[in-house]
């Protein structure tokens, strides 16, 4: 069920709200490609309560069938 809450596509930013609708935090992130899939990515997470900030680097390794 919690896949559902996600996009299909690879997402660019993702915000966190209470439940009054503020923003308690945001995430952000800058993928780079090696053709038509993403090989890396930077993730940046933003926090509004406390002005904490933290960055992530993902890699992305692909398994292939044979």
């Amino acid at each position: 069920r919690a896949k559902a809450l996600f996009p299909l596509n690879n997402p660019s930013q993702l915000v966190y709200k209470d439940e009054t609708g503020e923003i308690i935090l945001t995430i952000t992130v800058d993928y780079s490609y090696d053709g038509d899939y993403p090989v890396s990515a930077s993730v940046i997470a933003v926090s509004t309560i406390d002005g904490q900030s933290d960055v992530f680097t993902v890699t992305f390794n692909y398994l292939t069938q044979s």
